[in-house]
């Protein structure tokens, strides 16, 4: 299964977040905030996203919600725009920390090959195997905190793409 990276997630977020905006039949929305932390310490500048996950087969929800976080690793997700809130429920959530070099071309990855490192562990990125969820009540996020291991993080990706490592 690939993986979503940060460029990858936001070319498309904005197109899945105004896709459907209709207005009257939004579910209604908890301003809620939570934290995500690295081995303890606050993750300043991560970008998280949120994936709604119902058993009712009758729930049509499936807006996603993102947000990113401060200085103090704290996030305030949203779902429509610059509504502040989500639905409560439970989510499935994914998290993304890259350090990408200024010369990385977001329209053509491979034309300037750049080397990003991965500051999360690349498997935070993928919404649906991250083992990381939340649920979202009246009264806040459970869990508040997220504490994300750093095992796995540091990683290179070169955009140039695997068949040019073995170019002679």
């Amino acid at each position: 299964m690939p993986n979503i990276n940060l460029i990858t997630l936001l070319c498309w977020l904005p197109l899945l977040v105004c896709s459907g905006c209709g207005g009257s039949d939004r579910p209604a929305l908890v301003v809620v905030s939570g934290q995500i932390t690295m081995d303890g310490k606050p993750l300043e500048g991560a970008q998280v996203a949120l994936k709604y996950v119902s058993d009712d087969p009758d729930n049509t929800y499936g807006r996603p919600s993102r947000a990113f976080t401060d200085a103090q690793g704290f996030f305030k997700p949203m779902a429509y725009g610059d509504a502040e809130g989500i639905p409560v429920g439970k989510y499935r959530v994914a998290v993304i920390k890259q350090d990408i070099p200024n010369n990385y071309n977001t329209e053509d990855p491979s034309s300037v090959p750049v080397n990003i490192k991965w500051i999360t562990p690349r498997y935070y990125s993928d919404i649906d195997s991250s083992g990381l969820e939340i649920d979202v009540t009246a009264d806040g996020i459970v869990p508040e905190v997220i504490d994300l291991g750093s095992v796995g993080a540091g990683e290179i990706e070169n955009t140039a793409g695997q068949s040019n490592y073995n170019d002679p």
